[in-house]
């Protein structure tokens, strides 16, 4: 078993690297894409069953009682995590936003694969029928504070309400083609670095407090986090160089892409869940900076 204590909190900005390194949008031949060439939306990021399992496991050593270690977001995980969220001083969203995994204090993005089944009670094999994992989550705390940045930038999204609505999705769209990146309006990782929010670490109490943040349940789970199309696309390449044929590097992930994921994910000993997860993410040495790689 895991040893949730011996974590390091901040292997949570590891994702904050593949934001930077995509600052060129490419298509799959190396060449700069227009705006007319942009395709495709931004693709949810996702936790694998194992680290809901990680989740679960930790909850559960520290008192919160998430219900079985089974890798499946039930009532009983998102209660825990609200009643955490509460006595840590965030937004009780009851998703896995990247500040409670942050306070929570373990490493889920920059596990070894080795590791994330060591949190295993079932044959990793068998979980792909549980489904996709668990999309990661922004707060909206984190959302208030993308809002905010795009408005002191001169890009109005709306009322700061920690809701990824129409008018964010268009501020947004609109700072990501003044920045050249892919105006999909999204809160992928691209468009977090490019504003320069540090969305990694947790947050302090004042940064949660000063939104009156107990009453934000009502504004619902946060917003999912996504990977740009350019990062979508690295990915494809990434398969298809392995072996694993995506289809069209279109930047979509569309069904081909989520059939070569799984079987690169079977061959890599991860969870196949044909999604892009987390730990997808990391043996695709997108997000990785030599000091967290050991």
């Amino acid at each position: 078993m895991v040893d949730a204590a011996q974590c390091r909190p901040r292997a949570i900005q590891v994702l904050l690297i593949t934001a930077v390194t995509i600052t060129v949008m490419m298509n799959g031949h190396g060449q700069p894409l227009t705006q007319e060439q942009v395709s495709g939306s931004a693709s949810p990021i996702y936790l694998s069953p194992a680290s809901v399992r990680l989740i679960q496991q930790t909850l559960n050593r520290q008192g919160f009682d998430a219900g079985p270690v089974d890798g499946i977001w039930g009532e009983l995980t998102r209660g825990a995590v609200q009643a955490y969220q509460r006595s840590h001083t965030l937004e009780p969203t009851g998703t896995p936003t990247v500040s409670f995994i942050a306070a929570l204090g373990i490493a889920i993005i920059n596990r070894e694969p080795e590791q994330m089944r060591d949190v295993q009670d079932q044959q990793w094999v068998q979980e792909y029928t549980r489904g996709p994992g668990k999309p990661l989550y922004l707060s909206p705390a984190r959302v208030r504070q993308t809002q905010k940045t795009l408005a002191e930038l001169g890009h109005d999204p709306g009322e700061i309400d920690g809701i990824w609505g129409a008018a964010t999705r268009m501020a947004a769209g609109n700072f990501q083609r003044t920045r050249g990146l892919e105006p999909t309006g999204m809160p992928t990782l691209d468009l977090l670095a490019a504003l320069g929010l540090n969305v990694w670490s947790s947050p302090s109490h004042s940064d949660e407090q000063s939104w009156q943040w107990k009453q934000e349940a009502a504004t619902g789970p946060g917003t999912v986090l996504r990977a740009s199309p350019a990062l979508v696309r690295r990915i494809q390449l990434m398969l298809a160089k392995d072996g694993f044929d995506p289809g069209e590097i279109s930047g979509i992930w569309d069904s081909r892409t989520a059939k070569a994921a799984r079987n690169y994910q079977r061959t890599h000993g991860l969870e196949p869940t044909g999604t892009l997860t987390t730990e997808l993410l990391r043996l695709s040495g997108s997000a990785l900076p030599t000091e967290i790689r050991k």
